[in-house]
């Protein structure tokens, strides 16, 4: 019996015997009030032993059940020398095994023995340890692992295996696969028409003999650019290769295509990468940092996917040096000097200014008032002059997102109250306005989410200039945190930056795409729309084969409040699309291009861990002290859940008869 179990029970009977003693000696109504004090408390108990989830003893499961959970990633389809795959042997395996089966492959479902026999391995990788968990907290007695065991969650997997109060079998499927794979192929985040392209190529391999190598062939569309001998890796060994390609032939956007041909390779599922990169792109985005923080490094990718817009950056170095910065974070070595910068920031479309503070350069206020679409994040309140907004501070301490989202251009990008704010990390360095704002506040901070709210951005239009100031500093954190804070994150800058660019969005024919030109199959195409907030558009799709049309779709889709929709793609391939949007009864494209939906796995990029690495006892079996009563996790019980609903009924039922509302 847990501690938790044995706290809780003590404080419940001692609550439950002075209410008692205290019915007893009270009237009849007032032993009615009693009562319902009981039942509450009962309820509130009941509530807090669900809290904190307590292990009950016994064992859980209806007869003791076992618990068979297959690994349904990838990387299980993968056949030996004699064409028998780790998928194979698990479902020979489970049929031979008395117990429960479920399948793991990123969901954990129960499966029958033929529906495990019908199922097609799909998940890139795998990842078990939610499906012990799983399966752990369904009360199995004992649990069996069938896998390959080239798990990538391994940390993950080893604290559940600590905490677990059942034994765990793992099952070693694995055997040595033939092949060669891409790990990664880095191309420049832009290129010239005038200069090589050079790339880098993380190969990876096992299952070779003396003498084998890889052959790597890159396209430029559909011409042949390049191919290479390497010797093929060693097994968990990854070599990285540098490539020069010749300067591309091709104009505007252009598809590259590495692909490795290994003889008698068994898994191509890593075969092939695809990159799009623009051919001498005009920089409509400019950033200049003037501190080193994470921000741009962050924010530059951030506005491209929110714009469509290319975009570059550099950080200030001493003596009149910068440090271009890429999107793609590919960033060189060689500086530039002022000039390049200025010239820079004097030709694009939005000029972006972060760590604006007190000794900029005297150029700097030149180009911000230049700038017909400016948005400066500073570290004092000199950078909130570049804005010409007067400005107080900087406050230092722990500034908190507030959930309700003010009227002002931005909102229609956020629901109303932000889901998730209260597990966003604070943000710092806090400016003050002087006087009442004149312009739209799209969102408000409180220190330690107490006192006055303070405007976050403050937007001024004057005529055709916009300008978008940051009064905090610090967000680059919300990105770093798992959905809320980074969805949070996206839709901030796609409102700032369509708010900013909007004449030049409608100007570039409000050019709907996709936000990655190359998406993992299995997952919904993430579009965007700035321009078109709550209309339908039509969605032309053609899926190519070696340059011809194999297949066509036409879809209808609703684009959302914050200029983005989704749309499923059933199979992996290049996509030609058209947009169009009908106005007055014409249809009118509002983007056309490619992207491609690849199909893709590194999992034979990891070696298959060995048991002794999972279980510090090099056993079969994992038993922790409380192997002789398992028992269960209280809340995956439905016993105390009726009960919790059956007394919130009775006080409720009891209030009513004894008068109380």
């Amino acid at each position: 019996m847990s501690w938790e179990f044995v706290l809780v029970l003590a404080f419940g009977g001692a609550g439950a015997f002075l209410v008692l003693r205290g019915y007893l000696r009270r009237e009849p109504q007032v032993r009615g009030r009693a009562f319902l004090a009981v039942v509450r408390l009962s309820a509130l108990l009941l509530l807090l032993f669900l809290l904190l989830d307590p292990r009950v003893p016994g064992t859980g499961a209806e007869e003791g059940e076992v618990w068979v959970v297959v690994d349904g990633s990838l990387g299980m389809s993968a056949p030996d020398g004699e064409g028998r795959s780790a998928w194979d042997r698990a479902v020979e395996r489970a049929a031979e095994e008395d117990g429960r089966l479920a399948l793991f492959d990123g969901a954990f479902r129960s499966v029958s023995r033929t529906g495990l026999e019908d199922h097609e391995p799909e998940r890139p990788w795998s990842e078990l340890a939610g499906g012990l968990r799983s399966a752990l907290e369904a009360g199995a007695r004992e649990v069996v692992v069938m896998s390959d065991l080239r798990i990538r969650d391994r940390a993950s997997v080893r604290r559940v295996l600590e905490e677990a109060g059942v034994p765990v079998r793992f099952e070693d499927l694995s055997h040595p696969v033939r092949n060669a794979g891409i790990l990664e192929a880095r191309f420049p985040g832009s290129l010239s028409s005038d200069e090589p392209v050079e790339v880098e190529v993380d190969l990876f391999g096992e299952s070779g003999e003396a003498g084998d190598s890889v052959h790597v062939e890159v396209r430029e569309e559909d011409r042949v650019v390049g191919g290479w001998a390497f010797a093929l890796p060693n097994v968990g060994e990854r070599i990285r290769r540098s490539l020069e390609l010749p300067p591309p032939e091709s104009e505007g956007l252009v598809r590259y295509e590495v692909r490795t041909t290994l003889e008698g390779d068994a898994f191509p599922w890593d075969d092939v990468r695809v990159e799009y990169r623009e051919v001498d792109p005009e920089e409509g985005v400019i950033l200049l940092s003037l501190r080193p923080d994470w921000e741009p490094r962050v924010l530059l990718p951030a506005l491209r996917r929110a714009t469509g817009i290319e975009g570059a950056g550099f950080l200030a170095l001493s003596e009149g040096r910068f440090l271009p910065l890429a999107v793609s974070g590919d960033e060189g070595t060689e500086t530039v000097d002022e000039s390049v910068v200025r010239e820079s920031l004097g030709q694009a479309d939005l000029v972006v200014l972060h760590g604006v503070e007190e000794g900029a350069p005297e150029w700097l206020e030149e180009v911000a008032q230049a700038a017909p679409r400016l948005l400066v994040l500073p570290y004092g309140s000199q950078g909130a002059a570049l804005a010409e907004i007067q400005a107080e501070g900087p406050d230092d301490g722990e500034w908190y997102l507030d959930g309700e989202v003010p009227s002002s251009p931005v909102a229609p990008y956020f629901p109303d109250p932000i889901p998730g704010v209260n597990a966003l990390p604070p943000l710092g360095r806090a400016l003050s306005l002087s006087q009442d704002p004149e312009g739209a506040v799209p969102l408000t901070i409180r220190r330690d989410r107490r006192g006055a709210a303070r405007p976050l951005f403050l937007l001024r239009q004057d005529g055709e200039r916009r300008v978008a100031l940051a009064l905090a500093s610090g967000f680059w954190r919300w990105a770093m945190r798992p959905q809320e804070g980074r969805d949070v994150y996206r839709r901030l800058w796609a409102g700032i930056s369509a708010w900013l660019l909007e004449d030049e969005i409608q100007v570039a024919g409000m050019d709907v795409r996709p936000e990655e030109r190359v998406a993992p199959w299995g997952e919904p195409v993430a579009w965007r729309a700035m321009g078109w907030e709550g209309q339908e558009l039509a969605l032309d799709l053609e899926r190519l084969r070696e340059g011809e049309v194999a297949d066509v779709m036409e879809r209808v889709v609703e684009v959302g409040q914050d200029g983005r929709f989704s749309l499923e793609v059933p199979e992996s391939g290049t996509y030609r699309y058209r947009v169009l949007e009908g106005s007055d009864g014409e249809e009118v494209v509002v983007g056309e291009g490619r992207f491609d939906v690849l199909r893709t796995s590194t999992e034979l990029s990891v070696s298959p861990v060995g048991t002794e690495e999972l279980l510090p006892e090099g056993e079969d079996w994992v038993v922790s002290e409380a192997r002789a009563s398992p028992g269960f996790r209280l809340r995956t019980h439905p016993g105390p859940w009726v009960l919790l609903i059956s007394l919130l009924c009775l006080e409720w039922v009891g209030r009513r008869r004894v008068g109380l509302r």
